[in-house]
């Protein structure tokens, strides 16, 4: 019981530092794209979902300018500070979620934790095809063929991880079924905005973070639980 709720500390401070580093970006990023991306497409999303040069065209452009340079700059601070803060913050989140989760269903629990492990480890791996892509967006590059790969794997692994946190709680029903909702409700929008990322991909964050409220609110209620 105690490491359980020690677990689902753990998890509740790594999403505060999720919080806080959201909005810090939100505040100090400067993505304007260069291109004629659409007005609701935040611009690092539509980074992520580029599938060929005409999608990368939408965000830096066409060719050389001072606009294309000050954008390659923002990028790579960004995913600079996804790397050593926000991956490993909401790695922690996760991971410290279903350590907590195993008193409910251990097995689950690891399935899900490892799923989490997984994708942290490809959103790496996308920002490695991103630095490269932000170093020349006009030329041809196989980095474009691996960057969907990717994401892909990013973005499903974190809706399956919580999809799977999602039926641990639904076995105590109560919220477990509202919240299992939620979660699948999540999986079904990223898998739509990786299926049509030009359509839905703006979405594709909405989606995790659908499973990510639910996870955040049962972090709070079990790490202040009585015994």
């Amino acid at each position: 019981m105690l490491a359980s709720k020690l677990a689902y500390r753990v998890s509740l401070l790594a999403a505060v530092l999720i919080v806080i580093l959201s909005v810090y970006g939100q505040i100090h990023s400067d993505l304007t794209p260069c291109g004629k991306l659409a007005a609701n497409y935040p611009t690092i999303l539509a980074f992520e979902a580029a599938r060929s040069g005409a999608d990368l065209q939408a965000i830096f452009g066409d060719g050389s300018s001072a606009c294309q340079k000050r954008l390659g700059i923002a990028p790579n601070a960004l995913n600079t500070a996804d790397n050593f803060l926000f991956i490993p913050a909401y790695a922690a989140f996760l991971i410290f979620f279903f350590l907590g989760a195993r008193a409910r269903d251990s097995k689950l629990a690891v399935v899900g934790l490892s799923i989490s492990a997984g994708a942290a480890l490809a959103d790496y791996a996308e920002n490695v095809c991103l630095f490269q892509l932000v170093a020349s967006p006009d030329a041809p590059s196989a980095w474009l063929l691996y960057l969907p790969w990717a994401t892909g794997a990013k973005w499903i692994g974190l809706a399956i991880a919580g999809v799977i946190g999602g039926a641990i709680l639904a076995k105590r029903g109560g919220f477990g079924y509202p919240a299992a909702l939620a979660c699948a409700l999540g999986f079904a929008i990223v898998a739509l905005a990786i299926y049509d990322p030009h359509s839905y991909g703006a979405q594709i964050s909405n989606g995790v973070l659908l499973s990510w409220i639910v996870f955040l609110i049962v972090d709070a209620r079990e790490s202040f639980r009585r015994a």
